[in-house]
């Protein structure tokens, strides 16, 4: 005689491994999704940083190294320091967020660090030395910066 209850038991049990597999299955393809985006979101982040260590450093010398600059607008110079160091502030903040590694998060906050020093300073009419060491700090963030992210 047919044991009813054994078959519909192993039925059930097969269909219960069948979904439990395809659960397990789909949450790893989920959870590697994730990472791959992740680790999408944390390159961008990188090349961003990039994008901003170059943006300062183009303003310097767009603004700053030119003959037209040693007549030198200072305050366009500030006005784009200002600008430049809230988007670092906010992108080293974004890092955090992200879990990226705390030395480049540190050299963003140096160079975050420099441009307000560059910002906030008070020209007057012997201002051009004191912003010419002003550059120098802050390339020299730039480049820790680019030294960083090239490891």
């Amino acid at each position: 005689m047919v044991d009813w209850v054994t078959i519909l038991f192993s039925a059930s049990l097969s269909v219960s491994l069948s979904a439990i597999a395809s659960m397990g299955l789909t949450e790893y393809r989920l959870k590697r999704e994730q990472s791959v985006e992740e680790a999408n979101e944390i390159d961008e982040w990188y090349t961003k940083s990039a994008e901003y260590a170059a943006d300062v450093r183009r303003s310097w010398q767009r603004i700053f190294d030119t003959p037209e600059g040693q007549a030198a607008n200072l305050s366009e110079l500030q006005s784009e320091m200002s600008l430049l160091e809230g988007q670092i502030s906010r992108h080293a903040s974004e890092g955090e967020q992200l879990g990226v590694d705390e030395e480049p998060i540190e050299a963003l906050d140096r160079l975050a660090d420099e441009c307000r020093r560059t910002a906030e300073h008070r020209t007057h009419i012997n201002s051009y030395p004191e912003f010419e060491e002003f550059r120098q700090e802050t390339l020299d963030a730039v480049e820790e910066l680019e030294e960083v992210l090239e490891r």
